[in-house]
């Protein structure tokens, strides 16, 4: 007969949020990172912070990213892209989070290989917006599988808010609506999240 191994999540989920980070440091000093978006960015972001006033970085704008980089742009590269570096962490546990919910098989081993994937980690490590709408996509999702649906439909806000193509997640939001335990979503939950 196998015996059940207890899984102590909240030490996990400290590991995993510390490998992340501690993975991510040697590259937070390299400039705002390869993409000239990431520039356009800490430009914009450097303008609001200091004007008060909000500047798009490029259209059609990431209104949410910007105006949170703001608050870090005066520590320069560490500060912007540590910001990102932690929200990218947080994006990775909440992965984490939600394949537990799910119960996906290797939780674990699944959101250690999304923090290392070539363009996750990248993304990780510079002033772009990619981690920050991954990371509001991923809350949104475990708050939909909790039923807070006016909750998750303020983190999908801010998902768009920091790069508009999240709003096609609202498919398979509906989608995982449909499936889970409620069964059909009613109008009133769908309004809800939109």
């Amino acid at each position: 007969m196998k015996e059940k191994v207890h899984v102590n999540h909240k030490l996990l989920f400290v590991m995993l949020f510390t490998l992340v980070i501690v993975s991510r440091i040697p590259f937070l000093q390299s400039g705002y990172g390869i993409d000239s978006d990431a520039w356009s960015v800490a430009n914009a972001s450097g303008y609001i912070s200091q004007t008060h006033l909000y500047q798009a970085s490029r259209s059609p704008g990431f209104p949410i990213h910007e105006i949170l980089t703001s608050f870090f742009v005066q520590l320069g590269p560490v500060g912007v892209n540590g910001a990102t570096a932690v929200v990218g962490a947080m994006g990775v546990l909440a992965s984490y989070y939600f394949f537990i919910l799910t119960r996906t098989r290797y939780p674990l081993l699944f959101a250690i290989t999304i923090a290392f994937t070539p363009i996750i980690y990248v993304a990780s490590t510079m002033a772009i917006d990619y981690m920050w709408g991954y990371t509001f996509v991923f809350m949104c999702l475990v708050l939909l599988y909790h039923r807070k649906f006016v909750l998750s439909g303020i983190l999908l806000g801010l998902a768009i808010g920091c790069r508009i193509s999240s709003i096609l997640f609202i498919i398979p939001a509906t989608l995982f609506l449909w499936k889970t335990k409620a069964g059909l979503p009613s109008i009133r939950n769908f309004l809800s999240l939109t």
